[in-house]
């Protein structure tokens, strides 16, 4: 019964949230910060509490049971993100402005982790991002994940990858549920061979 009344839940709010994102309305006021219009989709998957420190290094804080009051005793949840990026913008070093037309982009993140160790401060750790073309242009993803890496575009660690699908947040089921899959990818090169696509998450 639980598990019917989120799926339900889930696919009203992937529901609202099936169509593309509009144009970015924040970069004309913020043209030295990275801006960009998104439809994002999240979902809370249940894994078990014993998994938290193994994925993250740190201690699972405990969750009120007023923020999550359908969550299944003894889990924690994962946060599964993934959306469509439009109208990228920033500035690097403040002089040259950038511009990418759109990205899809992905992450797994573990909230309420003790990464302070003080027992009590709950904070949300990233496990991977990834990022993806959009169109069928897989390699879009190249050149914005190894700049996310690289002082002073950003810092976080991004993975290319290919979504499913790659216009659109999520695609719809004919069963009423929704759906969107990330591949992470190497490149082919003459070491590994043909390029690499083990799935993240569906």
């Amino acid at each position: 019964m639980k598990l019917t009344y989120i799926s339900a839940t889930l696919s009203a709010l992937v529901s609202l949230g099936s169509a593309q994102a509009g144009p970015n309305t924040l970069a004309r006021y913020n043209p030295a910060n990275r801006t960009m219009s998104a439809n994002t989709t999240y979902c809370l998957v249940p894994i078990n509490k014993s998994l938290v420190k193994t994925i993250t290094g740190y201690d699972p804080l405990d969750i009120d049971a007023s923020i999550l009051p359908s969550f299944p005793a003894g889990k924690h949840p994962l946060i599964v993100q993934s959306g469509y990026n439009n109208d990228i913008r920033m500035t690097a070093l403040n002089l040259l402005p950038l511009q990418i037309e759109s990205l899809m982009q992905g992450s797994l993140i573990v909230p309420y982790v003790d990464a302070t160790k003080d027992g009590e401060t709950p904070i949300g750790v990233p496990v991977n991002y990834y990022i993806g073309g959009t169109n069928g242009q897989t390699l879009q993803a190249i050149v914005p994940s190894i700049a996310a890496g690289v002082s002073p575009f950003e810092g976080t660690a991004i993975f290319p990858a290919i979504f499913a699908p790659d216009t659109v947040a999520a695609k719809s089921l004919p069963n009423g549920f929704y759906s969107t899959q990330v591949k992470p990818f190497l490149l082919p090169n003459s070491v590994s061979g043909p390029g690499v696509y083990a799935e993240a998450f569906d």
